[in-house]
């Protein structure tokens, strides 16, 4: 079975909420075991591969792969909203016809990763 398959297996088992960015790997609920994050860091090593960062965090706010967490409700960290806002400045003070369009593409790109942010809170 695929290792990521497997890992799933071991978080829904115990019901946690896998979350997997890149090569981040977020185990959360209300509650994570430890024997949870030993069988899922003994079937990272079975694939043969090694992990390097290890965070855990209880409570209060968190940030998980680029995300906020608070009293159950993701949200954009703030240095997001402040890029955003940059962004949309930006575009306005633009005059070449091709640095408008891309600049569009970008407040465009930062107002999708707002709303898909959102719309996991529905």
């Amino acid at each position: 079975m695929d290792m990521w398959e497997e890992v799933r297996q071991i978080a829904e088992s115990a019901g946690c909420t896998l979350t997997v960015y890149m090569d981040d790997l977020t185990l959360s609920g209300p509650r994570v075991p430890e024997r949870v994050i030993w069988a899922v860091k003994r079937q990272i090593h079975r694939c043969g591969l090694r992990y390097h960062k290890e965070k855990r965090y209880s409570g209060g706010v968190t940030e998980i792969t680029g995300v906020i967490v608070k009293d159950g409700e993701l949200m954009l960290p703030n240095r997001q909203h402040r890029k955003l806002h940059a962004l949309r400045k930006q575009l306005l003070a633009e005059t070449d016809a091709e640095e408008v369009e891309y600049s569009k593409k970008k407040v465009n790109g930062g107002r999708t990763q707002f709303e898909q942010v959102v719309a996991r809170n529905r």
